[in-house]
């Protein structure tokens, strides 16, 4: 019997023989359906190929990375048929950041993309002190006290992407030795014990910060201080500010230097007026001036007012970027310029400026009544 022919129209509108359409990755137009009119020819001998198809191979550095697509419900594989359209392709693996791309194909395209990864900085809850070395350490000579900040890596600048361009992060990471750190900035008391002088500008009590303390005036403390006490004390670095001001237990970095995420007036030392609102903060008193050290809650190092109430006064040399500085969370000394790095932010300044990532800068001779410090000694 003589074969009955058909000329059929197949209208595409999802999956056929195999043709797999991408789930959109965000609202697009609707678009209407194609109608393809194919020649005279039995069905069963219809060639997938014929149709509109695309595909994609994907390479990955490195070359063991899992790739999906993200778009459809089958498994990637390189080569395979595709609806013309967009797609997410994520590539993972282990040790490295996770990548996601949209890519687009276009009718007819056999395209081939390289995804590289970036290794990830681990960051793993730092180690417990060593049984020999106490969590706390006071000064016998100004009973200033001091807490243990345990050893890790991190990465320096603005994680949370609202800084200014001089805190990029630095990309490669940086890792900081153990160190004792000033639980609370120097206060007025203390620098008078030292200093025979007090040249602040509130001078409300002992507990309130020193302030209107130049860099210079700082090292001239610094150098009696040690020679009194016979210890090795000396401003942060900008690492080790930063390190201790955003750390958490998990691994993790804090916006604000108090361990948490949103700035609240009842919690730092800052102008919260409603002027000044950022989504990360809250709205509240602007107290015009300098409270006790030990006000508010530290973070989880036993820290307090790492964000606002005073500027600090960090070792550094001032530059435009992390880059090319100190991988070890030493002090980036070298430099052409006099001007010193400044660190968290005052009671005069807003939200955005008491970020822990938030940087600042003075000469070394600047003095301001919102300008004070806090002093760093090594483990041994």
């Amino acid at each position: 019997m003589k074969k009955q022919q058909y000329r059929k129209k197949i209208l595409i509108l999802g999956l056929v023989a195999g043709l797999v359409v991408p789930a959109p990755v965000v609202p697009a137009p609707v678009v209407p359906a194609t109608v393809y009119d194919l020649p005279d020819t039995s069905f069963d001998r219809l060639d997938i190929d014929t149709l509109p198809t695309a595909r994609l191979t994907v390479e990955t550095e490195p070359a063991d990375a899992l790739v999906r697509n993200l778009s459809i419900q089958p498994a990637h594989k390189n080569g395979m048929a595709l609806a013309p359209g967009t797609y997410r392709i994520e590539v993972s693996a282990q040790g490295y950041d996770t990548r996601e791309e949209d890519i687009t194909l276009k009718r007819g395209d056999n395209l081939q993309v390289k995804i590289t990864l970036k290794p990830s900085i681990v960051v793993s809850p730092p180690p417990p002190p060593p049984p020999e070395l106490d969590r706390t350490y006071t000064d016998t000579t100004t009973g200033m006290e001091f807490v243990y900040v345990p050893e890790g890596c991190f990465t320096l600048g603005d994680t949370f992407g609202e800084g200014d361009g001089d805190e990029k992060p630095d990309k490669d990471g940086v890792c900081v030795k153990a160190f004792y750190l000033g639980k609370y900035e120097v206060t007025q008391g203390q620098w008078q014990e030292i200093m025979g002088k007090n040249p602040s500008e509130f001078q409300k009590g002992d507990d309130y910060p020193v302030e209107r303390v130049s860099w210079d005036d700082v090292q001239e403390f610094i150098g009696k201080l040690n020679r009194q006490s016979g210890k090795q004390y000396s401003l942060p670095s900008e690492a080790q500010w930063e390190y201790a001001a955003s750390w958490r237990p998990d691994g993790s970095k804090a916006r604000f230097g108090n361990g948490k995420d949103i700035a609240d007036p009842a919690e730092i030392n800052f102008d919260g007026r409603k002027d000044y609102k950022e989504s990360y903060s809250k709205v509240g008193v602007y107290r015009r001036k300098t409270v006790p050290v030990d006000s508010f809650s530290p973070n989880a190092l036993g820290l307090y007012n790492m964000s606002g109430n005073v500027w600090e006064w960090c070792q550094d040399r001032w530059h435009d970027s992390y880059e090319g500085g100190p991988k070890d969370g030493s002090a980036w000394e070298s430099g052409r310029g006099s001007v010193r790095v400044i660190r968290g932010g005052s009671w005069y300044n807003y939200p955005r400026v008491v970020r822990a990532a938030a940087r600042g800068r003075g000469t070394p001779g600047n003095t301001n009544g919102d300008l004070g410090f806090r002093l760093v000694l090594p483990v041994h």
